[in-house]
């Protein structure tokens, strides 16, 4: 009898206890991005995925190894210019091959600006991206030809979103660029617009 009474009360123990160890566990605020730096005397880590966040072209002319190119306006704002929903951003990330275990770097060369770059590592981070870090340091522009987006997955982004970090607010104040930047830098959580 006392192993039954045990064994029917761990379901209500395990609804108690969860979720404070789920608390305990999770960070109180993310950390901010982290920076990796290179350049001609050191290059980029083996194994670490580029993500291009300046045009295509600019992208696909020269990049550094294992770069994909996808501009920082279609990985933040939709083509109607709002911004991007996360389910179309995942199946975008699937289109160039990624699956969100990867390290990925995001790259700016000399043309994108570092508030992108930041504001783009924080979405890819709020999205499930295991690890993200901001290029710093010299061009890396040693080879011709990048990795463009597919017509299809050619990878499932599979990665679990970081909700803990996000909020759903009525109206935001600021461009949610702005929003995922500070977040980048100071951690803490990011208000998105509900829909109406």
């Amino acid at each position: 009898m006392t192993i039954w009474r045990r064994v029917r009360t761990m379901p209500w123990l395990c609804r108690r206890l969860l979720p404070a160890a789920l608390v305990l566990a999770a960070p109180l605020a993310a950390e901010p991005i982290a920076t990796v730096e290179s350049g001609a005397e050191t290059p980029l880590p083996q194994g670490y995925a580029v993500l291009d966040i300046r045009d295509e072209d600019t992208c696909f002319l020269g990049a550094p190894a294992n770069t994909r190119c996808l501009p920082a306006e279609q990985l933040l704002y939709s083509d109607a210019g709002e911004p991007l929903g996360f389910h179309a951003l995942r199946w975008a990330l699937g289109t160039l091959g990624l699956s969100g275990d990867e390290t990925l770097v995001i790259y700016t060369g000399a043309e994108a600006s570092r508030d992108d770059a930041l504001a783009a590592a924080a979405l890819l981070y709020l999205a499930g991206q295991a690890e993200v870090l901001v290029h710093a340091g010299p061009a890396l522009e040693d080879r011709d030809g990048a990795r463009v987006r597919d017509l299809w997955r050619a990878e499932i982004y599979t990665a679990p979103m970081r909700t803990e970090a996000m909020r759903v607010a009525p109206a935001p104040e600021g461009s949610l660029r702005d929003r995922l930047k500070t977040f980048a830098e100071d951690g803490g959580t990011v208000a998105f617009g509900g829909s109406s």
